[in-house]
């Protein structure tokens, strides 16, 4: 098999990235991972480069060489199109794919759950937002204004309170709680102090790793993580919600589809998430929804409709 044989589609989000081949009648040749691929001003290269290794990884996973025909990437910041025109650019001289399209890792979660049709995508990882579209054709979206500003509801928000209400606890302003022996034994520390140099030095991946000790914690029956729990959950609601406005009228209540580590199908804030919306005019689809795979059937979409 040569490279103008498959499509690639990656999904970068950010703790790590995925990648996985097809070949031009839809067939999954081949899968890789890597390493975040989270998009900033300053980080285009750098995601540019988990891409491009990435694209070269699966090829030689699904039996191919480079360039392939034609690779989507999905990824967390780039959503604007200053920001994606630009990893793109940086993508394109690496020679890895003939054609390439750089797209937000919401962008192909929604393709995955509804191609070209109507519903709301929530997306609840690392970070979080919203992403809808109308049976009209109309457009939305909520949340994803990345750190500090925004992803509410997201690991990286969620691990952030998981730290600022240790340190609270410490100081005696809030109650004690579960989370200081956790946060302490997880990441080998001593002392409650001791998170000042450790959140320094972190970055937002490893902030988001802590999100599953809360959610832990609140299982067990710690009132402060089952709080911190319930506000995440309420600040994703609320994303969707807000999407699910700026649409309206719909005929009919729409579909939700729930992607990420968080929220994604078997998630630890996906049942939360699912009866904080039972009261509210949308239907929870029960599918999983893999962005990876939307960013790939994209690629090869538009090879087929350019043939």
């Amino acid at each position: 098999m040569s490279g103008a044989e498959i499509c690639v589609g990656v999904d970068g989000g950010g703790t790590r990235s995925r990648a996985i081949a097809l070949d031009l009648d839809g067939r999954e040749r081949g899968r890789a991972e890597g390493q975040h691929a989270l998009v900033r001003d300053t980080t285009v290269q750098h995601a540019a480069a988990v891409v491009a290794k990435l694209v070269g990884d699966v090829a030689v996973a699904a039996g191919s060489s480079l360039p392939v025909t034609r690779l989507v990437a999905g990824l967390a910041g780039a959503g604007r199109p200053a920001v994606s025109a630009a990893v793109r650019a940086a993508i394109e001289p690496m020679g890895v794919a003939r054609e390439v399209e750089v797209l937000s890792d919401a962008e192909v979660a929604f393709h995955d759950a509804f191609g070209t049709g109507s519903g709301i995508l929530l997306l609840g990882g690392t970070g979080s937002m919203a992403l809808g579209r109308s049976a009209d054709g109309r457009t939305a979206r909520a949340g994803g204004w990345g750190d500090p500003l925004g992803d509410e509801g997201g690991g990286w928000a969620l691990g952030m309170a998981a730290l600022r209400v240790v340190a609270r606890s410490a100081d005696g302003r809030a109650p004690a709680t579960e989370l200081t022996t956790r946060l302490l034994a997880t990441l080998g520390l001593s002392d409650p102090s001791d998170l000042i140099r450790w959140t320094a030095g972190a970055d937002k991946s490893e902030v988001a790793g802590l999100a599953p000790l809360v959610l832990e914690a609140a299982e067990s029956g710690d009132a402060v993580a089952a709080g911190l729990a319930d506000e995440a959950t309420r600040e994703l609601a609320d994303t969707v919600e807000a999407v699910r406005r700026a649409l309206e009228p719909w005929p009919e209540p729409p579909v939700v589809a729930a992607a990420g580590g968080l929220v994604g199908v078997g998630g630890p804030l996906r049942s939360r998430l699912e009866r904080a919306l039972e009261d509210t005019p949308v239907r929870v689809a029960p599918d999983m929804v893999l962005p990876v795979r939307g960013a790939a059937r994209r690629a090869l979409e538009a090879v087929w409709h350019a043939s």
